[in-house]
């Protein structure tokens, strides 16, 4: 990838691709005003040579890789539904790729959003690239204090940070109508996205009209059990990003890419990106603030977040 600077935008080497016998064409100097990779941040991808791929759908993509790898397992489309990264750890090859029509495994081809796509896999490929440069053999996102914030379990057994912190320590003073009030504020009446069902998150909304939790969102299922706690709720609507058995490089990548286009209309991710940008609520920290303020760091400085930046931001230090 190259880009001019001046030109305002990217100016990118990448690879248009159809997948058969012709297993690529070299497109130089194109400019891809959709892929959106913050400057700050642009040298890393540039210096770690990452190479972007765009194809039709998941089948040309496959083609593809029969060709050009070899079948290569790393670069195997597996159960990515929109576009996949891969990084082949010894080669150093760290590949994006971003096909035009969706291929969810609960209902078939489905809607597309090439804006979100491009910046979530980007997270990807940031990830990687920040690893390969510093020699390291495992993601940042697998780093432990990343971990740690965003999904599993702190070393004192505790509650896993960004998660716990969704639930206001007063959560058990709260009346009923103060915790579907606090529920709802956060998860609104949004359904998720037909990309989101196909990643376990169920098609049901959290909450009715005038702030009224639905029975699935209630102990025992039932409309007069108590509101679940926001941190339970939360592992059921964006299982795939925040859940226990979280996919730590998928909450860096979302985070990256909500930081790469915080305006984004998208609705591709809407039930998560609701969750994961939810602004602070009654003096609550803001929504996965821990992961975020990682993620943010290593855009902002391509460095891991100091001890400093950490404590400033309420989070604890460890190895990022």
């Amino acid at each position: 990838m190259d880009y001019d600077p001046s030109a305002g935008r990217n100016t990118v080497h990448y690879w248009v691709c159809d997948g058969g016998t012709q297993a690529h064409d070299d497109v130089v100097g194109a400019e891809v005003r959709d892929f959106s990779i913050p400057l700050a941040s642009r040298n890393v991808f540039l210096n770690q040579g990452v190479v972007v791929y765009f194809f039709a759908n998941r089948t040309d993509y496959t083609n593809f890789i029969h060709a050009k790898y070899n079948d290569d397992a790393t670069f195997a489309p597996g159960t990515a539904q929109c576009g996949k990264t891969s990084w082949q750890r010894s080669s150093g090859i760290i590949t994006t790729v971003v096909w035009g029509t969706c291929a969810y495994s609960s209902t078939g081809l489905g809607d597309h959003d090439l804006q979100k796509t491009i910046s979530h896999e980007a997270g990807h490929a940031f990830d990687a690239a920040l690893s390969k440069r510093d020699g390291s053999g495992d993601p940042k996102s697998h780093k432990s204090g990343f971990v740690n914030v965003g999904g599993g379990t702190n070393p004192s057994g505790a509650p896993v940070v960004d998660p716990f912190n969704l639930t206001p320590t007063n959560w058990a003073t709260l009346s009923d109508m103060s915790r579907s009030v606090y529920v709802c504020s956060m998860f609104s009446t949004l359904t998720s996205s037909s990309l989101e069902i196909a990643l376990s998150s169920p098609s049901d909304a959290v909450c009715g009209a005038g702030s009224t939790v639905l029975p699935a969102y209630r102990v025992g299922g039932v409309g007069t059990g108590a509101v679940m706690k926001p941190q339970d709720i939360v592992m059921t609507r964006a299982p795939y990003f925040v859940n226990p058995v979280v996919r730590y490089e998928d909450l860096f990548a979302e985070n990256f890419s909500n930081i790469a286009d915080p305006n984004s209309p998208s609705t591709l991710l809407k039930m998560t990106d609701f969750i994961l940008t939810r602004s602070p609520i009654s003096g609550q920290p803001r929504a996965y603030n821990c992961s975020r303020t990682v993620v943010e760091t290593y855009v902002q400085t391509q460095q891991p977040p100091t001890s400093t930046v950490m404590t400033n931001a309420g989070c604890p230090t460890g190895s990022y």
